[in-house]
């Protein structure tokens, strides 16, 4: 996996309130990557439902591992890096339905492993924006020796929308971080 300063993932929002989680393949399980391995998509390509824009990403196993850092999921068995080309903007896009005007919540699980001298950082940033409004997600790895990826809750979005919204996640890797994890990308009528 090579650094970025930036990658982003931009969904078209349009979904019913009160339903399951609209965004397919949040969880990035489809389609399944060898164990132990990752695989590259190009712009234009297919990750389930999701289309790659901007730069290239990464679909990584649970199993994948680089030295002495281990690059477990979030949830299932996959995760995407957004950083899989050094300056360059990697991102997905996807579109769901919503209710115009219902608010709506939306998360996602942000990882790094811990290496803040070394290529792959320690802290992943995103930033959403979705009709003018915009929100800071941040995951901060924890001092470990286990070479384990941490996960956390980058944090929580509340929006209310028209009935169609472009929404716009952009992952930062701090210090050329080669580990902009994404995972779960959830959200949630209420």
């Amino acid at each position: 996996m090579r650094a970025v300063f930036l990658g982003m993932v931009a969904i078209s929002i349009a979904i019913p309130a009160y339903a399951e989680n609209p965004i397919k393949n949040g969880s990035f399980e489809t389609p399944a990557v060898p164990k132990g391995s990752f695989q590259r998509f190009e712009p234009g390509d297919k990750i389930g439902a999701w289309t790659v824009v901007g730069g290239p990403v990464e679909l990584v196993s649970d199993t994948y591992a680089d030295g002495n850092f281990h690059f477990n999921a979030g949830r299932g068995h996959q995760w995407l890096n957004l950083c899989a080309d050094p300056g360059e903007h990697g991102g997905i896009q996807q579109t769901v339905r919503v209710i115009a005007l219902e608010h709506y919540a939306l998360d996602a699980s942000l990882g790094s492993v811990f290496d803040p001298q070394g290529a792959y950082g320690s802290i992943t940033r995103a930033k959403a924006h979705i009709g003018g409004e915009g929100h800071t997600f941040s995951f901060h790895a924890a001092p470990s020796s286990d070479g384990e990826q941490q996960w956390g809750m980058g944090g929580e979005m509340d929006v209310a929308f028209g009935s169609t919204q472009r929404l716009i996640l952009e992952i930062d890797g701090v210090d050329l971080d080669k580990d902009c994890a994404i995972d779960a990308v959830s959200m949630d009528g209420f």
